[in-house]
């Protein structure tokens, strides 16, 4: 059966994200007259010049089922792990790329795959539409002066469809069809266009015999919506005596070594600027605010820069609008390159940025901040996961509510934060992670911050606290972690006021200082064991966590950093299986009548207890000096301890004491105890008093012995 002009068009979107010209889209059709689309698929994957656009980067099966995932069904090895290793195992069950990648449109479009995901069912199919119909309207590829391909406008019409402006595309690409194309040459240029849309593509080289743009040029794009593409491979200085006039568009590409500058002296009524070169163009000197596309800039040592004159943008409340397509701009940006600190965005004197993402991820370092210097909001939309790293002393609000995808953002407020700045911070409906980094925050701040997560499954991340005031209103946030309390004063407290919150629980580790919860309805609290990284709590003294209010009801100490097994056991030793890890846990439910302990299998057994049961305190504060685990629940009525360890003690072998409970609660009326490990209690008399059920079950031996 001959192949289809609908499935070439799939072919080149799902193989190329991009839509075909004519010419070559007609030649893959009369060439698969008597062939399948699968054998289609492959051909073109065997083709010298796929061959050398992928240049080796879908060498490997799951880059290839990456590849075609993501442009077929939007989603990366993030957001669906197994359906992408499926696919991979498809293909190593014999089946061909070209097979597997028809097969893989099948599924896509089944009335399955539709009712799970209608958008992205429409999406592709927009696309495939839409490619066809640029195969109809353009016949041919236009080439550079150095004789390259343009694939551009063919890779951004499919970037841009979503499912809802077909339409819209199709009027761009019969605008684009309709165009006038001006090649400047070394000569001096004069031209003009005419009433429709007029494209004008030159260079910016240092080099006479290949310089066609000169600031002596004369370019007036006319009436319609104007395009000039300027291929950039020195530093362009601007006009002089020459003037570009009545283009909206400007597009600058560079594909040289080192980062370049494009002055844009002397040109007038630009609305949109596109810079797309991975080691960067700086934009300087626009006589007025443009619309930004940056595209696959990766940097970890060199910051964009976009300088506007100072009468452009000298009011208070100035706007930038950014779109980023696979920019990677931060120190880390380049793997074993050391980076600059503060290398990322670098626009001065813009108080709101309007962020936009399309095509691939993008990673962004943004310092704002030297008093008013700063930006007072960030929004965030567009069709493709972004991480912001934010920097600041006066920013306001951060607004991802319309945003689809997944936002990652860390923010590190500066230490000139004005005490007590509110800083507002809205999710969207993808799976949003938001970290909070106060290292630079003094401890004499008051930091309040009000946080909604949006729809998604979201997590909050609370680093370094070090303020002792701290308002955080959160909502809508499935995981809240908390690591690294320290105000930086030895036997210190820090508090969080949760009110207005609908924060169900809370994760942490051991701290240096104290942290009080008020105002919360939290139910359970999870004490981890610390991150190797973390050296804050290499030695004692440790702080509490202590819940003023009755809502606690369940303490968890686990262990998820060490290594593990199939089986969910950890690994500590190779040599010697079985070893636990020693995590530290203290936390004290003040107002709870009811509370359940829960030790995970990978902590090892060690003493349980209540206030001054496992070592001495501090000071009032209830600083401990040890390691162990302090529970504090002097209301409560009915405590249970879930024990799940099988009796292994540090880092040596299986031991007979297992877990200790040594004065858990004196005013306890009930207690239970389930264990996988043998059990010593020291419980004085004034215990047995008091308690009117205790209930035991062990694996193993359980003693006990007291005094009175």
């Amino acid at each position: 059966m001959a192949v289809t002009q609908a499935e070439v068009a799939q072919l080149y979107v799902a193989l190329f994200n991009r839509a075909p010209e004519g010419a070559g889209f007609k030649a893959w059709i009369n060439f698969g007259h008597n062939k399948t689309q699968a054998e289609i698929a492959q051909l073109m994957l065997e083709s010298p010049a796929a061959i050398e656009y992928y240049g080796g980067r879908i060498d490997q099966d799951k880059d290839y089922i990456e590849l075609i995932y993501k442009n077929i069904l939007g989603k990366d090895y993030t957001k669906d792990p197994d359906g992408i290793n499926a696919w991979v195992k498809h293909l190593q069950l014999g089946h061909s790329r070209g097979e597997t990648l028809v097969k893989l449109f099948e599924v896509a479009q089944s009335a399955e795959a539709k009712a799970a995901d209608p958008v992205a069912a429409k999406i592709f199919e927009n696309k495939t539409a839409i490619s066809a119909y640029m195969a109809e309207k353009i016949a041919n590829i236009e080439t550079s002066v150095s004789g390259s391909y343009d694939y551009k406008p063919f890779q951004e019409i499919i970037k841009t469809t979503t499912d809802t402006n077909y339409e819209e595309q199709k009027a761009k690409i019969d605008a684009l069809a309709a165009s006038t194309v001006h090649t400047l040459t070394t000569e001096p240029n004069d031209l003009t266009g005419g009433v429709g849309q007029d494209i004008f593509n030159a260079v910016a080289d240092s080099f006479v015999a290949t310089n066609t743009l000169k600031p002596t040029d004369k370019i007036d794009g006319g009436t319609g919506e104007n395009t000039l593409n300027v291929t950039v491979k020195d530093n362009f200085n601007g006009m002089t005596t020459g003037f570009i006039k009545n283009i909206d568009n400007l597009n600058l590409t560079s594909t040289a070594t080192t980062q370049k500058t494009f002055n844009a002296r002397n040109i007038e009524g630009l609305k949109k600027v596109s810079l797309d070169s991975q080691n960067g163009i700086n934009f300087i000197n626009p006589h007025n605010l443009v619309d930004l596309t940056i595209e696959n800039l990766k940097s970890s040592t060199e910051s964009f820069k976009l300088n506007y004159n100072t009468g452009t943008i000298a009011g208070t409340n100035d706007t930038q609008n950014l779109t980023l397509d696979n920019v990677n701009l931060h120190k880390k940006a380049i793997d074993n390159v050391v980076g600059v600190d503060g290398t990322g965005i670098d626009i001065p004197n813009i108080e709101n940025l309007n962020i936009t993402t399309k095509g691939e991820k993008s990673t962004v370092f943004i310092k704002s901040g030297d008093n008013t210097n700063h930006y007072k909001t960030i929004s965030v939309k567009g069709t493709t996961d972004v991480k912001l790293m934010v920097e600041s002393d006066r920013l306001e609000k951060v607004d991802a509510s319309a945003f689809t995808h997944n936002l990652e953002y860390e923010f590190n407020p500066s230490q000139h934060t004005p005490i007590g700045a509110t800083n507002v911070i809205k999710g969207g409906s993808g799976n949003d992670t938001i970290k909070l980094d106060f290292k630079d925050v003094d401890a004499t701040n008051k930091t309040n911050f009000d946080i909604d997560g949006g729809t998604g499954k979201d997590t909050l991340n609370i680093e370094r606290l070090k303020a002792k005031e701290n308002k955080f209103t959160v909502n809508n946030m499935e995981k809240v972690n908390i690591q690294k309390v320290d105000t930086g004063t030895p036997n210190d407290t820090a508090s969080i006021d949760f009110a207005g919150s609908d924060v169900t629980a809370l994760n942490t580790t051991k701290t240096k200082s104290n942290l009080v919860v008020t105002n919360s309805t939290i139910k359970s609290v999870t004490v981890d064991k610390p991150d190797p990284e973390n050296t804050d709590v290499a030695s004692g003294p440790y702080g509490r966590v202590e819940f003023k209010n009755g809502y606690l009801q369940e303490i968890n100490i686990t262990n998820t950093i060490d290594p593990q097994d199939v089986n969910g056991n950890a690994i500590i030793n190779a040599v010697t299986p079985g070893l636990r890890s020693q995590v530290t846990a203290y936390v004290a439910a003040d107002e709870s009548e009811r509370v359940t302990v829960n030790v995970d299998k990978n902590v090892y057994a060690q003493k349980i207890g209540g206030a001054g049961a496992t070592a001495a305190w501090v000071d009032s504060n209830k600083m401990h000096a040890n390691e162990g685990i302090g529970i504090i629940a002097p209301k409560a009525k009915d405590i249970t301890v879930n024990f799940n360890s099988i009796g292994t003690y540090g880092n040596s072998v299986a031991n007979i004491t297992g877990m200790s409970l040594t004065n858990i609660a004196v005013h306890d009326q009930k207690l239970t105890v389930n264990s996988k490990s043998s059990i010593l209690s020291n419980l004085d008399a004034t215990f047995f008093e008091k308690l009117k059920a205790f209930n035991i079950n062990t694996d193993d031996n359980f003693d006990a012995y007291g005094t009175r």
